[in-house]
């Protein structure tokens, strides 16, 4: 389940964050660990200039891809009004609708950004000397950031987005690919089954990519191909124990597409609630929140449709008015509720 709610805690390093204004509707944070990205990035390049050059293309591409997720689930019928930027990425709180194609499109909007951030440099970038060394995903290109600078910017946009945009396609939890494939089996299959298959094949594919990593010597798939193994296994293992399975991880996607898991507490609480029993019971009073405030404009906008049907017959809808009607039915249709899963 993805959710429309704020993900800043205190008591979670993950969400260390400060707000970085409001744009488009959404409030945006930048995590207080994102310096940890450039470091990195600087140390292991051993060129300061292009080290910085990377993450800052790195950051911008993160952010229009969670503006994807946020622009996609707002068009789809759902909600979207948050964004955390963080060293792996990003993360945007949003809550799709209980259509097929907002579970769907919602997922997919990211790596559309960046196929269509990629086919927009692609030809200039065919043209430098980088044309093969930026199709190739386990070594940043080694560009050298002169006086022109413009075709090595170029290259590192392409080669920045043609990874994310890889990397999101891998069919697993917890990324954009792993969305698409459960929207896609759960039309077919009970969820329990779905969330089995999912996470099965996740652990096999993050398995692989840790060896192919290793063999390239690439530390970037290492450590990304380890992150979806531990995570899979950690949900299977959970499951195995009787928590129940609820795709949401601090918010929404792990951004280059890293996708969101957050999961209720199931079970009697202990006496004495740990720190992140009490993080998840504050998390779901906010989506019990959410939920209530969408529940009463959805409300608000169904008897206003329905008066004037009543006044002035059916016929008097306009095409926006009909579409907002069918959604609204379609919400209060689907069990779970309004915006959620």
């Amino acid at each position: 389940m993805w959710t429309a709610k704020p993900m800043y805690d205190n008591q979670s390093p993950m969400t260390w964050s400060f707000a970085c204004g409001t744009w488009f509707r959404t409030r945006l944070r930048i995590s207080w660990l994102l310096p940890l990205l450039f470091v990195v990035l600087c140390i292991n390049l051993k060129d300061f200039s292009l080290g910085i050059a990377v993450g800052v293309v790195f950051l911008i591409s993160t952010l229009l891809h969670e503006f994807g997720h946020i622009f996609a689930v707002r068009k789809t019928g759902g909600n979207g009004d948050e964004i955390l930027l963080w060293p792996l990425g990003g993360l945007a709180a949003v809550a799709p609708g209980p259509s097929f194609r907002s579970r769907l499109l919602t997922p997919a909007a990211g790596p559309l950004v960046n196929l269509t951030l990629c086919l927009i440099v692609l030809i200039p970038v065919l043209e430098t000397r980088y044309s093969t060394d930026v199709f190739y995903p386990f070594e940043i290109p080694v560009v050298s950031l002169g006086t022109a600078m413009v075709p090595e910017i170029l290259a590192i946009v392409f080669w920045v987005n043609w990874l994310l945009l890889l990397i999101n396609l891998l069919p697993v939890y917890p990324l954009d690919g792993g969305r698409i494939l459960h929207a896609c089996l759960a039309t077919r299959w009970p969820a329990e089954t779905v969330t089995n298959v999912y996470l099965k094949v996740g652990c096999v594919v993050g398995f692989i990519g840790f060896l192919v990593g290793m063999m390239a010597d690439s530390i970037w798939v290492v450590a990304i191909s380890a992150i979806v193994l531990i995570l899979n296994l950690q949900e299977s293992f959970q499951m195995k124990m009787g928590e129940r399975h609820d795709d949401s991880f601090l918010g929404y996607d792990f951004s280059q597409g890293y996708t969101s898991l957050e999961r209720d507490e199931i079970g009697a609480a202990e006496k004495s609630p740990g720190m992140i029993q009490r993080w998840r019971e504050r998390r779901q009073a906010e989506k019990q929140r959410q939920l209530q405030e969408r529940t009463a404009e959805i409300q608000v906008q169904l008897d206003a449709l329905l008066e004037k049907i009543q006044t002035s017959g059916m016929e008097s809808l306009t095409d926006a008015e009909r579409r907002q009607l069918e959604q609204a039915s379609a919400l209060y249709r689907d069990k779970s509720g309004p915006g959620v899963e």
